[in-house]
């Protein structure tokens, strides 16, 4: 495994493992020891989507599970998945590039 593989790995997990939380480029950069800027780059041209993009689909695609999965509150939902407001989230939500009709009527 490349030493880039390794840090993509690292990358991946610790994103998996703090989906909850506000994650940042700059504690992500920190976690792997790269400045914010250079991970940016070599994100983007290796997955063709800023970090920040990918972090915030991570975190839609944790949020639409618990939508179809359970019977949390919305608020709750955006809290779990490291929105820090319920308004903020559902503005993500709908700003994802998929059809309105595919979400839970709750969101859409």
């Amino acid at each position: 495994m490349s030493k880039e593989d390794e840090i993509f790995k690292s990358v991946f997990s610790y994103i998996g493992d703090n989906l909850t939380e506000k994650l940042t480029v700059e504690e992500i950069a920190k976690h792997v020891y790269l400045s914010p800027t250079y991970l940016q780059s070599v994100f983007k041209e290796n997955y063709g989507v800023p970090l920040a993009e990918y972090v915030r689909r991570q975190k839609l695609q944790k949020a639409r599970e618990l939508l179809y999965n359970t019977q949390k509150r919305i608020s709750d939902i955006a809290y779990d998945c490291g929105f820090e407001h319920e308004s903020s989230f559902i503005r993500s939500f709908k700003r994802e590039p998929r059809s309105h009709a595919s979400y839970p009527k709750s969101v859409a």
